[in-house]
């Protein structure tokens, strides 16, 4: 993992939000005053601002992207170390799953909700302790750098309702449906930010109906692997509850990508956990088959994001 970062951090122009990050951080290390800062960065988070401020006073960019890519996986090699005292699974696996699907999207691109999706692992050891208070302070700390911090307080209350698996599949399918149909969660989105959504659409479109199937075939094959295990596990249930609400947020938001990728790719951060416990509860047939389909689908979306120009790695040798 210090390798990880040790990369991620010395890797100049190199990342799709690299130069997005460089203009925010010399937007805001000039001023803190949100009225002299460009309408496109004003509305960053203000834990975030307050960040790279202070960071400014003993540090330059340089230390901002090497604090930023230390922050994240530090976050979420420490949160997998404290949950093997609970769930037992191969933790290199678990790292492996981390750098093909999410280190180069969230580690060299969007680093705020990276750094957010680190305190989620991180919180996920005290979802089982059941530690309401410290859940919570995590989730308000992660919400001021980056808005999706406020699903882990979410996703726990989830987790804690211990809901039956099968009955909440049933469940969310009626309730997501009815949603997309009503746009009742895109009406509230508006009332919170007014124009927001429809910012999104414009901007970025629809999800494209590749993804939404891919999504459908991974969470299909998770549930069909689940059910052929030979111990059920209420822990892994919970775990599989949480990231299927998040496809399903993923689904109601269908008509505009970013927003729905942002929520989509939040909870998806639980395929670090979920897939090596599942690993551990199948029979030796359904072990190598499952195991064959992780790989698969893990060298796929590292092989899409590497191929992306914007990331080809360029360091200072």
């Amino acid at each position: 993992m210090l390798s990880l970062a040790i990369i991620a951090s010395i890797r100049p122009g190199t990342g799709t939000d690299y130069q997005e990050y460089s203009n925010i951080w010399y937007a805001i290390s000039a001023s803190l005053n949100t009225s002299q800062l460009d309408l496109h960065y004003a509305g960053i988070e203000f834990g975030y601002k307050y960040f790279i401020y202070f960071l400014s006073a003993v540090g330059d960019i340089d230390t901002f992207f090497v604090l930023n890519a230390v922050i994240t996986i530090g976050l979420v090699y420490i949160g997998l170390y404290r949950l093997r005292d609970i769930l037992k699974f191969n933790l290199l696996l678990a790292v492996f799953i981390f750098f093909c699907c999410f280190y180069i999207p969230y580690v060299f691109n969007a680093m705020r909700q990276g750094i957010a999706m680190g305190m989620f692992v991180f919180a996920l050891k005290d979802f089982f302790n059941k530690k309401t208070f410290r859940v919570l302070t995590i989730s308000v700390l992660a919400s001021m750098l980056h808005s999706t911090g406020s699903l882990i307080f979410i996703s726990y209350l989830i987790f804690i309702a211990e809901l039956r698996l099968t009955l909440f599949c049933y469940i969310t399918i009626i309730i997501s449906t009815i949603l997309y149909l009503s746009n009742a969660l895109v009406k509230l989105v508006n009332i919170i930010a007014p124009g927001k959504f429809e910012h999104f659409m414009v901007s970025w479109g629809g999800v494209d109906i590749v993804s939404l199937l891919l999504r459908l075939i991974i969470i299909f094959c998770l549930l069909f692997f689940r059910y052929s295990s030979l111990q059920k596990s209420k822990a892994l249930d919970n775990l599989l509850i949480i990231y299927i609400t998040g496809f399903c947020l993923y689904l109601i938001f269908y008509d505009a990508a970013m927003l729905a990728a942002r929520f989509n790719m939040f909870f998806r951060v639980l395929e670090i956990v979920i897939y090596p416990c599942l690993l551990v509860f199948l029979r030796k047939r359904e072990k190598i088959l499952f195991f064959l389909f992780v790989i698969s689908v893990c060298s796929a979306q590292l092989y899409i994001a590497a191929s992306n120009p914007d990331n080809y790695w360029e360091g200072f040798f």
